[in-house]
């Protein structure tokens, strides 16, 4: 009887928390181990490309959907960033954020306008 009791509360507890969890919406699903490789592979791609201010976009993956942030030099590196973004597998959208410096305020190593 007493195994009984503690089986009994085991399951209780474990469905109190699975129950939480589903009301917190946490994935459990493996979405978020996706979402990680996602990120990597799109700061891979951005930090290849020989744009260096590709390397200032923040890169954040939410439900395979990225999100881009930060600022480059023009609508070229802004573009070119979302381009290399949905180019990963597994991106199902890209939002792209990203900014474009205005001049005398673009990042360091971004080509500057002639004088």
């Amino acid at each position: 009887m007493r195994n009984i009791l503690k089986g009994l509360a085991a399951f209780t507890l474990i469905a109190v928390l699975a129950t939480c969890t589903a009301m917190t919406g946490e994935r459990t699903d493996g979405t978020s181990n996706d979402d990680a490789a996602i990120t990597a592979a799109v700061r891979e791609n951005l930090a290849l490309e020989r744009f260096s201010t590709l390397t200032a976009v923040h890169v954040h993956t939410t439900n395979r959907i990225a999100y881009l942030s930060g600022t480059v030099s023009d609508d070229f590196a802004r573009e070119r960033a979302a381009v290399l973004a949905s180019s990963v597998n597994g991106v199902a959208r890209v939002v792209n954020n990203v900014e474009t410096a205005s001049v005398g305020d673009a990042p360091f190593g971004a080509p500057s306008s002639p004088n």
